[in-house]
């Protein structure tokens, strides 16, 4: 059975404050939590040996920051502008938390049950513009 989970939380917690009667400011801070568990097939490239898998769980915590602008310069009509930093999420486990079941000696010629599996990403940095009348 081939299985993956990945899970993406994150906590925002931000401050505003008002400079006057028309401009306000937001800052915040962008926790995010990252979740990997696989099990992969790794198909053996000789029919006489059964396939193998590989089974690799992780998880990581990226940072990152959001801000923002609104401006009002009449009651009734704003324009905001927003900023996200992009946030990083390194997930690599070590090859010894990898489990592999029946490897094969295909596998373990290749060097892949100590290889480093990198499995990091990105979620990207954005501008969003809004409007309201």
């Amino acid at each position: 059975m081939q299985e993956s989970t990945l899970i993406g939380m994150t906590f925002t917690p931000a401050v505003s404050y008002r400079v006057n009667n028309w401009l306000y400011l937001g800052a915040g801070l962008n926790i995010m939590y990252g979740y990997l568990d696989d099990k992969v097939a790794i198909n053996n490239i000789i029919d006489a040996l059964p396939d193998g898998q590989l089974e690799y769980d992780d998880s990581e915590w990226g940072f990152g920051a959001n801000l923002g602008i609104l401006v009002e310069p009449k009651p009734g009509t704003r324009f905001g502008l927003t900023y996200l930093s992009e946030v990083k999420l390194t997930l690599v486990p070590c090859p010894n938390s990898a489990a592999w079941a029946r490897p094969g000696a295909v596998l373990s010629n290749q060097g892949l049950t100590t290889s480093r599996l990198d499995l990091s990403m990105r979620v990207p940095q954005m501008i969003m513009f809004s409007a309201l009348s």
